[in-house]
This record gives C-alpha cells, structure tokens and sequence, in this order.
C-alpha cells in the first residue's frame, strides 16, 4: 500500500521512463519491426514443427506465438496512440 501512495505522490513529477520510451517517436519503428521479426520468426517456426500427433509441439509454439504478439501490438499501439 505504500508503495502505490508512493508511486502516486511522485506521478505529478512526470512521466516514468517507460512513459518517456513510449512518447518517442522511435518507438513506433521498435515496435514495428518486433511485430516484423515475430511474423516471419514464428511463421518460419511452426512450418517446421510436425502438426500430428499428441506430442506436437505445435500448440505450445503456437500459444507463445499468440501471448507474445498480443503484448508486442499492445506496445505498438501504446506508441502510436501515446505519441
């Protein structure tokens, strides 16, 4: 708990680092080219994997795909939308 009062008495002072990061313009280009490198990493990745059987790997890579993207789109869209 004092720890968020604490938090909170300091957010008049500005924004955290993270805040700064994300109201650069550059970040937009970070996170663009993440979302570019995740596409073709994990669409390269589960066309190697086998896709039958029980013991595929195939969903597994397939969720971390899923959380992963989800998190780099939320930052690509924190950047634009925070700029």
């Amino acid at each position: 708990m004092l720890v968020i009062l604490l938090r909170s008495a300091l957010s008049s002072e500005g924004p955290s680092g993270l805040g700064r990061f994300m109201g650069r313009p550059t970040a937009k280009f970070i996170f663009g080219f993440l979302f570019l490198a995740w596409a073709v990493v994990f669409g390269i990745g589960l066309q190697l994997v086998p896709h039958e059987g029980a013991n595929s790997p195939y969903g597994g890579i397939g969720l971390i795909a899923m959380f992963t993207g989800f998190f780099i789109m939320m930052g690509f869209i924190w950047a634009v939308i925070g700029e």
